[in-house]
This record gives C-alpha cells, sequence and structure tokens, in this order.
C-alpha cells in the first residue's frame, strides 16, 4: 500500500474516532474497519491512483469509502463502501445506474473490477 493511503487511513482513524465526528451523529470509524480498508485497497491497487481526490472518506456508518470517477459532469462513476459488517456498491456509466451490490471482505465482486476497469477506460479517452 502506499504511504499515502497510509497516511490517509492514520488519519481518519485520529478525526474519527468519537461518536458524531460528522456533527450529525457518526459511528466511530474502528480499526477493524480501517484494515478491512486496507486489504480492499490492496485489491484494487492498481486503480488507486484513479480515484477521486479526496478518496478514500470515511462514511457515518463505520464504513470506509472508495469513489472513482470520470469527469466531466460526474457522468459515470463507481462508489465502494467497505466496513467490518459488510460492503456495498454502486455505479452509474453515462448517467444510468447499472450496478449495485453487496459483499463481504476479501470476497470482492468480478463485476467491480470490471466497473474498475471501465472507469479506467473512460479517464483514458479524456
Amino acid at each position: 500500500m502506499s504511504y499515502f493511503l497510509d497516511r490517509k487511513f492514520a488519519q481518519i482513524l485520529k478525526d474519527c474516532n468519537e461518536v458524531g465526528w460528522d456533527g450529525y451523529g457518526a459511528k466511530i470509524i474502528t480499526p477493524e474497519t480501517i484494515a478491512v480498508a486496507k486489504v480492499f485497497a490492496n485489491l484494487v491497487d492498481s486503480y488507486i491512483p484513479l480515484l477521486n481526490e479526496d478518496e478514500p472518506m470515511p462514511c457515518n456508518d463505520n464504513v470506509i469509502g472508495f469513489e472513482w470517477e470520470v469527469e466531466p459532469n460526474h457522468a459515470s462513476w463507481l462508489i465502494v463502501c467497505v466496513g467490518v459488517e459488510g460492503c456495498y456498491y454502486a455505479s452509474s456509466f453515462r448517467g444510468t445506474p447499472e450496478y449495485k451490490g453487496k459483499f463481504q471482505m476479501p470476497d470482492v465482486p468480478p463485476t467491480i473490477f470490471t466497473l474498475l476497469e471501465r472507469i479506467k477506460l473512460e479517464k483514458e479517452a479524456q
């Protein structure tokens, strides 16, 4: 895993260690959730450079979100949220919602890799 991601995960753990860290009652981001996020990041390592600038991001339900997006107008995107209690994903390509689902780590569905490849190809075509 990259030094950047390691630092980002450490910062999330530090910033999200109290209930309500988001000002709206968010759950604590636990070390176990960070561990799951690190496993996911390692599995999709070649796609990490394509992440949006602020990613990965903590989410209020004790999951870590990874978002890939194609500009302009955010017409194509993939969001994957990973956590100890479960993981989920959703995508849209050229404005049409396409896939959504749930999974448990470390069993990342092949669909996610297919979607990541589509995001990569669209970014390269820009």
